[in-house]
């Protein structure tokens, strides 16, 4: 496991220094995607903590977007690749392998992009301990991740039986951004599109979150969405994975 954790660390710094222009701009791109969020959001007003909620949504946000869009882009270049096969013949259970990647890439740019957002809020004139999650706050995060997860491997799932699937995914995380009381109140949209964003866990999460020091109960529904969505991607990956084990060639062609 370390191994492998250390392997795709060197493949993502090994990938930001090759295309450093790249991610330069990436970064550059996130900087204002966070000033443009926050003076959107926030403005001019002194509100700490609707600032704060605002930094942590976006964190939930980027962590959904990772997971969900990851999973999708690893597996595709593997199949694109062609060494997705080779994974299955390992003795590493390629799940396994998909899963610590995906964990390694989650950290890296959770890091980098919290970075970002003190960068942004500095840029602003805002303070940037606004930035700084609390435990409680990071332990609902771990819960909702889960179902994060579970949207990512149904992706993947996906991915390897249409063979491409990131544009399904991308547009899935901008549901995401959209849909879970981050930009505005889920009450401000139509009754059926609240009731579908409430199958999903980023809502009970953002909810739970913005409770802040009120924060009286356990979030029961954040985690039966985030589990429930875990069980299910993992039976789409592994229905899948078992689909394409019988054809035996996971090839584009």
């Amino acid at each position: 496991m370390l191994s492998i954790s250390l392997t795709e660390l060197r493949r993502y710094v090994g990938e930001m220094r090759s295309y450093l222009v790249d991610f330069v701009f990436m970064s550059l791109n996130d900087i204002f995607m966070i000033v443009g969020l926050i003076a959107g959001v926030v403005g001019r007003e002194s509100d700490m903590a609707r600032l704060h909620q605002v930094i942590i949504g976006l964190l939930v946000w980027r962590i959904s977007a990772s997971a969900i869009q990851s999973m999708s882009a690893l597996l595709q270049s593997e199949l694109r690749l062609g060494t997705f096969e080779q994974l299955l013949l390992s003795k590493t259970p390629v799940t396994q392998v998909i899963l610590i990647r995906l964990a390694v890439n989650i950290v890296i740019e959770c890091a980098v992009f919290m970075v970002l957002c003190v960068v942004g809020l500095m840029a602003l004139g805002k303070p940037w301990t606004s930035a700084l999650v609390r435990p409680a706050e990071a332990v609902g995060i771990l819960i909702g991740s889960v179902g994060f997860v579970g949207l990512g491997m149904l992706f993947c799932g996906w991915t390897l039986r249409f063979k491409r699937a990131t544009s399904v995914a991308r547009f899935a995380s901008n549901l995401i951004l959209f849909f879970s009381g981050l930009l505005f109140p889920l009450s401000s949209v139509s009754a059926g599109l609240e009731l579908g964003a409430r199958f999903f866990p980023f809502v009970w999460l953002q909810e739970w979150l913005q409770e802040g020091s009120s924060r009286l109960t356990f979030p029961w529904l954040l985690v039966l969405t985030s589990s429930a969505w875990f069980v299910l991607g993992s039976w789409s990956y592994a229905a899948n994975l078992a689909s394409q084990r019988r054809r035996g060639s996971t090839s584009h062609h």
